[in-house]
């Protein structure tokens, strides 16, 4: 299922030229650090969240007739390169650390 909202987030962001930083589908929410200019934080969010619910429910059963997101989501403003830097490197890699010892 991470792969599949993965790709999906991929896939959306090629066709409307969005440049992708970093995606990374966790257990029971996604990161995405991408940039959309010219669209509306909200609407970009909600074309993600549409591509990969349509990709979902079209490769696994379970989601055909159950909600997959929450309402809306958190969106964050980054400000310089080095944010979106920082940014990404959390969501590609320090996410996986943050509870080891």
């Amino acid at each position: 299922m991470r792969s599949v909202t993965e790709g999906a987030i991929r896939e959306i962001c090629k066709a409307r030229a969005w440049s992708l930083w970093a995606t990374a589908a966790r257990s029971n929410h996604v990161h995405v650090v991408f940039t959309a200019r010219g669209f509306d934080p909200e609407i970009a969010r909600d074309q993600l969240k549409a591509k990969a619910t349509r990709e979902l429910r079209r490769s696994f059963s379970i989601w055909r007739d159950r909600p997959i997101w929450s309402v809306k989501g958190d969106i964050e403003f980054l400000d310089s390169e080095n944010d979106i830097e920082t940014c990404a490197t959390y969501v590609l890699d320090a996410q996986n650390r943050k509870d080891r010892q």
